[in-house]
């Protein structure tokens, strides 16, 4: 048991930052919240946002520079997290470096879930395996997969340095998926995947990971009924899913093709995946019509292993010849309605489309489709679909980038009622470069988070929050003034020399909270 010492900072020499006082937007313009501003242009790439249950956000992000190991110097793969309060406001006083070890390529795969009782699970490869050889002077030559688990305070539960295994090498491609308290870590060569059980404690279930057989290195995940899950991949006679138990084995006795085409086209991997909430999922992926044109495929599996829209599925635009690309899906669980948005490229110009389907596969808009955005052939310049998500009562929420140029996009976000009729539009800037864009629908508000990669525009990582009934940007409830938090953050901790401790250590622990106080721990009996 610890208790906590409660005084006011005076000591000297104890001058430590602590959390910004920022909050959610409350106009048009998105919040910086990790700022990227006098970084070098590889800072914050690749963000990735989650929502934990109590109304926070995980935030993931890499960045590369050079590492010096002995007297030789490496390109090096860094990785940080941050996280956000209710309030939109940052947990940490500084971002959390998690990882930081050289890597033979300037790109890492990385991955970023949120465990069951909130914390952040996160993945990378590296090549940690290699660094005594690069200390000798010899030539980085490898990959490590590496898994983390990092506590809402900040605490590495799974150690400091993550669960690895240098026994297998060679490893661009990290993933994870959470079903129930477990998390099934996927790491994948070019020719062959593993996948490891790992409990909420970091227990491993099995001495070594498995090794996957399927045909390409595309796998995704989701929950299904009885603690089952649902794995997506494709097999010899097409793309196919399986139902497992947590142990891998197969509940159907084996795995369902649900769309026979030979692998090899864009099609064979599931390119987007929505539960049902009852242990089934809708599924929806590009596959190629002709040498020029491409369509968007769906397709609905229930639980039990059975599929309802056909041996192959229903195409989103129900007629061949023109060019659909980069599609999104959402399933509303209270109406049993599923959604898919799309690009197309179409004789009148480029278009954002919606289709929307019953789970007995019966077309609820137009077979071809409901055209909510367009612009002429002549633009030049397209849309680029971010994402999709279904509100209480049948309402959808849509958004997407309205591409004007390289450097100049706006976002676009709506909200559609479930009749198709469009409630409300709100377009968000006008001279956007965002890049890696999170889309997330809750029922009172919708998320966005981008990297800003103009530099003219305040480049890091950005947030946007709207309010779902109006499409207003300040919750009109409760006022602009920013809610005071449950209970003060903890923003860093230090030792009594003054150096930053990772997480709660042994004796005295100094720790700075954000409401501008000093803490300390002392351990008792």
């Amino acid at each position: 048991m610890r208790t906590l010492i409660t005084m006011m900072m005076a000591a000297a020499g104890l001058s430590m930052p602590l959390t910004a006082t920022a909050q959610w937007n409350t106009d048009d313009t998105p919040r910086c919240v990790v700022d990227a501003s006098g970084q070098s242009e590889n800072y914050a790439r690749a963000p990735q946002a989650r929502r934990t249950a109590d109304g926070r956000t995980w935030l993931y992000w890499m960045t590369w520079g050079r590492k010096q190991i002995g007297d030789n110097s490496y390109t090096a793969v860094r990785t940080y997290v941050q996280l956000l309060d209710a309030d939109g406001c940052a947990v940490f006083d500084e971002p959390i470096l998690v990882n930081d070890h050289a890597t033979p390529m300037w790109w890492s795969d990385h991955k970023l879930c949120v465990a069951s009782d909130g914390s952040a699970i996160v993945t990378v490869a590296d090549s940690r395996c290699d660094e005594p050889s690069l200390e000798a002077g010899g030539k980085p030559s490898g990959f490590q997969a590496a898994i983390y688990k990092i506590d809402q305070e900040g605490n590495f539960l799974w150690g400091l340095d993550g669960i690895t295994y240098p026994q297998f090498t060679g490893t661009p491609t990290t993933d994870a998926y959470v079903v129930g308290d477990d998390t099934y870590f996927i790491f994948k060569t070019s020719d062959t995947k593993y996948i490891q059980r790992i409990s909420a404690d970091g227990d491993e279930a099995w001495a070594e990971p498995r090794l996957w057989e399927s045909e390409s290195l595309n796998m995704q995940i989701i929950p299904s009924a009885d603690d089952d899950l649902l794995l997506f991949d494709d097999g010899p006679e097409g793309a196919r899913v399986h139902r497992l138990n947590r142990d891998l084995e197969e509940v159907w006795g084996s795995p369902l093709t649900y769309d026979p085409h030979t692998s090899g086209t864009k099609s064979q991997n599931p390119y987007r995946l929505a539960s049902d909430g009852e242990g089934g999922a809708a599924v929806a992926y590009m596959y190629d019509q002709t040498k020029s044109a491409s369509n968007i495929r769906v397709q609905y599996i229930t639980a039990d292993g059975s599929t309802s829209f056909g041996l192959e599925g229903l195409d989103a635009y129900d007629a061949p010849g023109y060019d659909h690309n980069y599609c999104n899906i959402a399933m509303n669980t209270e109406t049993g309605e599923i959604l898919v948005d799309f690009e197309s490229k179409l004789d009148v110009g480029y278009t954002v489309m919606l289709q929307k389907f019953s789970t007995d596969g019966e077309y609820l808009f137009d077979p071809l489709a409901r055209q909510i955005a367009l612009k002429p052939l002549s633009n030049s310049y397209s849309f680029g679909p971010i994402g999709s998500g279904a509100l209480p009562g049948g309402d959808w929420i849509v958004a997407w980038r309205d591409v004007e140029g390289y450097v100049r996009n706006s976002i676009v976000v709506s909200r559609y009622s479930r009749d198709g009729e469009q409630l409300w539009q709100r377009t968000i800037g006008s001279n956007l470069n965002p890049n890696s864009t999170t889309l997330i629908v809750e029922p009172d508000a919708t998320y966005l988070f981008y990297r800003e990669l103009n530099d003219d525009r305040e480049p890091g990582i950005k947030a946007l929050r709207i309010f779902n009934e109006h499409g207003d940007f300040a919750d009109a409830s409760q006022g602009i003034a920013e809610r005071p938090s449950a209970a003060p953050r903890t923003a860093a901790r230090y030792t009594l020399q003054g150096t930053r401790a990772m997480g709660r250590a042994p004796g005295l622990t100094i720790e700075c909270t954000a409401d501008g106080l000093v803490r300390k721990s002392l351990p008792t009996r």
